[in-house]
């Protein structure tokens, strides 16, 4: 469907290059979808301590404005900073806006959409104080938005609930099914560096209390009685440092060190290699908007064990193996059933390999585009 508008700009302040899967999304599908529009001029609004022009090098058609606020910000900051500078987003001459963040003003212009990832300060995170200041901010803004983009089917029930009469569409994330590869000597070099030496299980996340890794902690020590030569690790940016300091006591307390790895300095490579050479990925989530590591693990043969929140569900079509995410006996029988069972992780694979097509970029541009033409 062809879009007769011209300029088409980010604002895209909230992203970095740590992994997530709001940066991954925005460096892969939107990189690719600026490529297929080369009549069409794009403007980026860079975070003040990032630069994105080496991930869109290829993109002869962007114009990057370094804004002035910083990506490791405080959100006081940034809000105090969006509205000092709010006429420095959006000029009056660009024909649709995409923003992905709060806060944001649009009071005139309507062709602005907005993505949303997640609701944690509405469905998680509910009685803190940026809860608060989140949900009043989260209403204000949204006030004049028409479109909305969510992340999956769960989100847009979530999101309908909150505003019932506005237009929300469906675009999942993606995953670069091309970009996985490795050999094996780069894989022995990883192993090696990690101190890897028995077989063990994987989770991936920001370490964050929604992300549940105390209950995961729990569930392993029940877990490692019955299977002694299985480690477990966890790699994961500190999000809260005090969930972080509650793992490594637990992990001390209960004599786990020697079978429980925390990393944080992982590059893109050495995660892929990590999911290919994992018995299970774990994820124990208590609350997602989607779960990029779920797509990762797919693509990567990795069989998965996962909470039975209603997004992973959906991202599996709850065809795979899933468990109580609250109660840590329970995550240890999933475990340790599909760790036993080879039919299991098999089936885990080939499903994953069929369902993770589902995903592409390919698939999701064609939904941003259709949706750009509509709304313009």
């Amino acid at each position: 469907m062809e879009i007769k508008k011209k300029i088409i700009s980010y604002n895209a302040t909230c992203f970095n290059t740590n992994f997530s899967g709001a940066n991954q999304r925005f460096f892969t599908l939107y990189r690719d979808l600026i490529k297929s529009l080369p009549n069409y001029q794009f403007i980026i609004y860079e975070p003040y301590d990032y630069s994105f022009k080496n991930i869109f090098k290829n993109n002869k058609n962007i114009t990057f404005i370094k804004s002035r606020i910083k990506n490791d910000s405080s959100r006081l900051v940034k809000a105090i900073n969006f509205l000092l500078y709010k006429k420095f987003f959006f000029p009056e001459n660009f024909n649709l806006g995409e923003v992905f963040n709060l806060p944001f003003l649009n009071n005139k212009n309507k062709n602005i959409i907005f993505t949303i990832h997640d609701l944690r300060y509405h469905y998680f995170y509910k009685s803190s104080l940026t809860s608060y200041i989140y949900r009043f901010i989260f209403y204000l803004c949204l006030k004049n938005i028409n479109n909305i983009i969510v992340v999956s089917n769960s989100m847009k029930e979530q999101v309908q609930k909150l505003f019932p009469q506005k237009k929300i569409t469906v675009i999942p994330n993606n995953v670069e099914l091309n970009k996985f590869k490795y050999d094996n000597v780069h894989a022995k070099n990883v192993l090696k560096k990690f101190n890897i030496k028995n077989k063990y299980l994987l989770s991936i996340g920001h370490i964050e209390e929604r992300k549940n890794y105390i209950n995961l902690l729990k569930a392993f020590a029940i877990f490692s009685k019955k299977h002694i030569d299985c480690s477990l690790i966890i790699v994961g940016f500190v999000g809260q440092k005090n969930i972080r300091d509650k793992l490594i006591t637990y992990i001390k307390i209960n004599n786990l060190s020697s079978k429980v790895l925390l990393l944080d300095d992982v590059n893109e490579t050495e995660k892929i290699i990590l999911y290919k050479q994992a018995e299970l990925f774990i994820f124990p989530s208590k609350y997602e908007g989607f779960g990029i590591p779920i797509l990762e693990a797919m693509s990567l043969r990795c069989p998965l064990v996962l909470s039975d929140i209603p997004v992973f569900k959906e991202i599996t079509e709850n065809k795979l193996f899933y468990f109580d995410p609250y109660k840590p006996l329970a995550i240890a029988k999933v475990l340790s059933s599909v760790f036993l069972s080879k039919t299991k992780r098999k089936f885990c694979i080939s499903y994953g390999l069929n369902r993770v097509k589902d995903f592409s970029i390919e698939k999701n541009k064609k939904k941003l585009l259709d949706l750009y033409a509509e709304t313009l």
